[in-house]
């Protein structure tokens, strides 16, 4: 896991004979259509935490969120997450250009005295989207994966299906074995269905 891991530090010296304030800006990345069009565009998502909630804001939409704890942006396999060392940032969805949303991050103000350094430290994750690997990291970035409305469901499925691979060690077999559980599942409802037909 390790290998998807980095560790940023920022350091901002005031070189001058004057207090600067300074607000520590971040830029992740950008969200929208591109020139080439990629199919796999309209799996780009936004994932945001805070203290006591975690939120999808919808990308099209400019949003602004205080004290975050941290911030994903995905595609279909990867996705890059960010955690500053405090929660004294906040995020940010702009537009950018005609059709694209950007997505930063910024500390509060922060004053520098002459002479004086403030440093700040971000972990950063940038690699697949593998609950296992995220989960290991750090149990609260496993909500970065997220299904939508049916997100429950789809997860519960996504486990049974890791259990039964876990028992054959081959995806093949694990789709038909998951497949025949839902088939047995259900029989009774479709023994009820063809009675209630006749």
């Amino acid at each position: 896991e390790r290998e998807y891991l980095w560790d940023l530090e920022i350091a901002v010296q005031n070189i001058s004979n004057e207090n600067i304030s300074f607000g520590l800006p971040l830029v992740l990345g950008t969200l929208g259509p591109s020139s080439q069009r990629k199919p796999t565009e309209q799996f780009q998502d936004i994932c945001i935490s805070q203290k006591l909630k975690v939120e999808y804001p919808n990308t099209k939409k400019e949003a602004s969120f205080n004290d975050i704890e941290f911030v994903s942006l995905r595609d279909q396999y990867f996705v890059l997450i960010v955690q500053p060392e405090k929660s004294d940032y906040s995020a940010t969805i702009s537009k950018y250009g005609t059709s694209q949303t950007l997505l930063s991050i910024q500390s509060k103000e922060l004053v520098i005295a002459p002479g004086q350094e403030i440093r700040q430290k971000f972990l950063i994750y940038l690699g697949p989207q593998d609950a296992k690997i995220l989960g290991s990291i750090s149990p609260d970035w496993n909500s970065v994966i997220f299904y939508g409305k049916f997100d429950f469901i789809a997860k519960l499925l996504a486990k049974t299906l890791d259990f039964f691979y876990g028992i054959t060690k081959n995806w093949g077999w694990s789709i038909i074995l998951f497949s025949l559980t839902i088939y047995l599942l259900l029989f009774p409802l479709s023994i009820k269905q063809m009675l209630s037909m006749k």
